[in-house]
């Protein structure tokens, strides 16, 4: 396994695993890093999104896990998740040259389809606590994926060093109510339009409710109306799609 040490951080490149997550979590039990981590792939044969969904990785695909420490006690908000997604667009933005939306609360999309999504996960041990944060972003058509499209290849490593520099575990953690610099970013590329008519996918149920979009808050929820009411979407339990 080989290991470079990079300013400020650790990088690892693995041929081929299971998960660079999993990777990154089982690192975290065994050495507990004081400095992020990043881990990058060729190969992952058992990714995994929101919801406990397979990621289907091409084997161009650019598959990464960035572990990120924290404070023993620190809590992590629901709005760490699009904070994250955010500064994954706004690299990208940096490295092709095509319009690419945000689509809440985690999944990057183009024109023709979804590009990339992030997943993060918190480790949270005895006197220890860290963030993981999984990454993939197409650049081949996916197999047996209608609603994927992808991007073009471009250098991972600078676009590593310039993501870790603006993921700052600060901005991440922030619960003050007042910080809406990042709900301005996100509107501005936001994949739905307020007043969109939508089709809400509630965990554990089969059928769809017809919502109207109001948007996202602070704390990472996305607002929807319904028939009788306003509901508070929280990440990763329910998900949004078009009409």
């Amino acid at each position: 396994m080989p290991k470079q040490f990079l300013p400020k951080h650790q990088y690892i490149h693995l041929d081929s695993i299971d998960s660079t997550s999993r990777f990154l979590k089982d690192l975290a039990e065994k050495e507990r890093p004081l400095q992020p981590v990043i881990c990058t792939t060729r190969e992952q044969t058992q990714g995994y999104g929101q919801q406990g969904k397979t990621w289907l990785s091409e084997a161009d695909s650019s598959i990464f896990s960035i572990l990120l420490p924290l404070k023993s006690k620190a809590i992590v908000p629901g709005s760490a998740s699009l904070k994250t997604a955010l500064a994954i667009h706004k690299q990208l933005s940096k490295e092709i040259n095509e319009p690419l939306t945000l689509k809440w609360p985690n999944d990057i999309y183009n024109t023709k389809g979804k590009v990339a999504g992030s997943l993060l996960e918190l480790v949270a041990l005895p006197h220890y606590r860290a963030l993981v944060i999984g990454v993939g972003i197409n650049h081949s058509p996916p197999k047996n994926m209608q609603t994927a499209s992808y991007i073009a290849s471009f250098d991972l490593k600078p676009f590593l060093e310039g993501l870790l520099t603006n993921l700052s575990v600060d901005n991440l953690l922030s619960h003050e109510k007042a910080d809406d610099l990042w709900l301005s970013d996100w509107q501005a590329v936001d994949f739905f339009h307020i007043n969109e008519p939508l089709q809400l996918i509630q965990q554990g149920e089969n059928s769809a409710l017809p919502v109207t979009y109001l948007g996202i808050n602070a704390q990472g929820q996305a607002l929807v109306q319904g028939e009788e009411k306003v509901y508070k979407l929280t990440s990763g339990a329910n998900s949004l799609r078009k009409r």
